[in-house]
């Protein structure tokens, strides 16, 4: 064999390999479309996606389905190997991927905000395994908010008692105050926490008038007086949640700055 001939054969394995990694992406191209609008419109919908972890969540997903599987048959797929070693790799790697993948979408979703709860003038998102341990499923917020995730208030203890109990709980269960279900209510039956927490259209348009385009499409028409601008404090980013007259979660924007 030539060395030109060696040059061809290395070349066209290549190629081969390539041929190989590209259909392996289109395929996991096809499992990440629909795993994305999961993550996008229902896992971290909204303003969420920006400020509470959904760029992540998608990253994560991305890599170990898009970006895995791909590179270890690139790496891995050989075209002179029988067929049978070639069909024993190629399950190697789909079994390295299938499980990379099923870590990586549990991981994103049970970090998703399953509960945004105004606590001292801010929402604050919860995950699941807060109300796991507190024996509370996520089909229980209900009672609270239609919207998803749950848009809710923490009221704060007001008797002795009250402080005692909130507190053990926190201290036996390693949760916070605002964690504690049967301190939830709608945030409708407390428009005065609304109305205290409320950053107010005029001062967010004259801190960010670039802003207004995006306050006015959330409003739908609503009156700038008649709706809370409220601070949510994501994992990864604050944003202003709106909400309208009757504690209706409306939308929410990422600010530059912190209110």
């Amino acid at each position: 064999m030539t060395a030109e001939v060696a040059r061809l054969t290395k070349g066209a394995q290549i190629k081969l390999r390539l041929k190989a990694a590209l259909v392996h992406a289109a395929i996991s191209l096809l499992v990440f479309i629909p795993l994305a609008y999961l993550v996008l419109f229902h896992w971290y919908p909204s303003v969420y996606f920006e400020s509470d972890g959904g760029w992540h969540g998608m990253f994560i997903i991305f890599c170990v389905d898009v970006v895995l599987g791909p590179t270890l048959t690139l790496i891995i797929f050989t075209p002179g190997k029988t067929r049978a070693k070639i069909y024993f790799d190629l399950g190697c790697i789909a079994l390295i991927q299938i499980g990379a993948l099923i870590w990586g979408i549990y991981a994103v979703h049970s970090q998703r905000p399953v509960a945004i709860v105004l606590w001292e003038n801010s929402f604050h998102p919860v995950i699941s395994a807060t109300y796991e341990v507190q024996g509370v499923s996520v089909e229980q917020l209900d009672a609270f908010s239609s919207s998803r995730p749950a848009t809710l208030l923490a009221k704060a203890p007001t008797t002795k008692a009250e402080m005692a109990s909130a507190f053990l709980e926190t201290l036996n269960g390693e949760i916070a105050m605002f964690h504690i279900v049967e301190r939830y209510a709608r945030l409708g039956e407390d428009l005065l926490a609304l109305e205290k927490a409320n950053v107010g259209w005029n001062r967010l348009q004259q801190a960010e008038p670039e802003l207004q385009p995006k306050l006015l499409h959330i409003a739908a028409g609503a009156q700038p007086e008649s709706v809370f601008l409220i601070p949510f404090r994501g994992r990864y980013a604050d944003a202003i949640l709106m909400l309208s007259a009757e504690g209706e979660y409306l939308g929410g924007v990422v600010p530059k700055g912190s209110y």
